[in-house]
């Protein structure tokens, strides 16, 4: 996982950061917080990803590879990073995603 932390300013280039035939998609998991990845990803399944994403509103997400956690992009290809409150508000969220009961091993994965 990859995410702009601290830094709310700095603008990440999602096209450039998840290239691919298939456009990058990107879930609004918060106010202020999105997760992007692409769903053509060849790699191996991200357990970690839907599990959050479920938690989330965003049930039965199949997601591979890598994700990038982002402040708010609106409908353009330049995504802002987050504030320190949502940072601390990710990382309780995947905490708890990687506490909860899963039917396999929940394993976080890096990109």
């Amino acid at each position: 996982m990859d995410e702009s932390v601290r830094k709310p300013t700095d603008l990440l280039g999602l096209t450039e950061a998840l290239p691919g035939a298939v456009p990058y998609m990107t879930l609004q998991l918060a106010a202020g917080l999105e997760m992007h990845y692409r769903p053509d990803s060849p790699d191996a399944p991200n357990d970690v990803a839907p599990a959050l994403a479920s938690r989330l509103g965003y049930e039965g997400a199949h997601i591979n590879g890598a994700v990038h956690f982002t402040g708010e992009s609106g409908e353009l290809d330049d995504a802002l990073g987050m504030d320190d409150e949502t940072h601390c508000a990710l990382y309780e969220e995947l905490a708890e995603a990687l506490s909860a009961p899963a039917e396999g091993a929940v394993t976080l994965t890096g990109g």
